[in-house]
């Protein structure tokens, strides 16, 4: 019985999607007062990770005194970075979570400085 309602609940929830969120994104297409807001907090998103791309640069460059132009080169919500596994390791034991990407948006001014600090070439 259990396995029934189980395999009921993963078929509704993983094979059908919700309806909730084509609603939302009609309720936002339709207004143009909440559109225009929609539109602002993008473009302020936007502005939020072009800042953080360029002052993590910044103090990347004074730390390590050498380029990194492809931080600011690259486009998107991630900085892909090439850094050994060694590194990687070092830098996830100091509780960073990098991979061979950084979340840009998770960097704010509160962590940057951390994050630099523990950084590995």
């Amino acid at each position: 019985m259990k396995h029934q309602i189980f395999k009921k609940n993963i078929m509704e929830n993983y094979f059908s999607p919700p309806v909730y969120p084509s609603v939302v994104v009609s309720i936002l297409l339709s207004n143009e007062v909440l559109f225009n807001v929609w539109k602002q907090e993008m473009h302020n998103f936007y502005i939020n990770i072009r800042n953080n791309r360029k002052y993590l640069k910044s103090l990347l460059e004074t730390k390590f005194n050498k380029s990194y132009d492809s931080i600011v080169n690259q486009t998107g919500l991630y900085y892909h970075i090439d850094l050994s596994n060694e590194s990687i390791l070092e830098m996830r034991r100091k509780g960073l979570y990098i991979d061979n990407k950084i979340n840009l948006s998770a960097i704010n001014e509160d962590n940057i400085k951390y994050i630099v600090d523990n950084w590995k070439n």
